[in-house]
């Protein structure tokens, strides 16, 4: 990417980063790392060209939460704290990957996004909904 000039390197990161979650010290930790990492790394490439972003989605349906979703109320929860009041999908999180990348530089080289619905509803402007709103849907 440096010899080229231009590149995208686009990182998972997680709400976790930002809002405290029980239980989830040691997860919270790494994702804020990877936050951390990625604005030195928009720092240090993005005079090359080359942009750094973070995807931080927030509770996903997937295998992860799987446990989490049995204890009474926790899909009420997590639901009323989204600004789309329903959890993300896996593919909501590829669409905001897929969204990142501009075909001409950005006029910043690091930005984090969330990813649709599973973000605290302050937090309301997501990426992946700009990216199904661009396609038409």
């Amino acid at each position: 990417m440096v010899a080229r000039g231009r590149g995208s390197i686009i990182s998972l990161g997680s709400i976790s980063a930002v809002c405290g979650t029980p239980n989830r010290s040691a997860y919270a930790a790494s994702k804020g790392a990877i936050d951390a990492a990625s604005r030195s790394l928009a720092m240090e490439l993005g005079p090359r060209g080359i942009r750094v972003n973070t995807v931080s989605p927030g509770a996903v349906d997937t295998d992860m939460w799987a446990r989490n979703r049995e204890i009474p109320g926790v899909i009420e929860s997590i639901e009323a704290q989204t600004a789309l009041r329903r959890w993300s999908q896996p593919e909501d999180v590829a669409d905001a990957v897929v969204f990142l990348p501009p075909t001409r530089p950005a006029s910043s080289p690091a930005r984090r996004s969330a990813s649709t619905a599973a973000w605290p509803a302050p937090w309301t402007c997501t990426a992946a909904a700009y990216s199904r709103a661009a396609r038409g849907g």
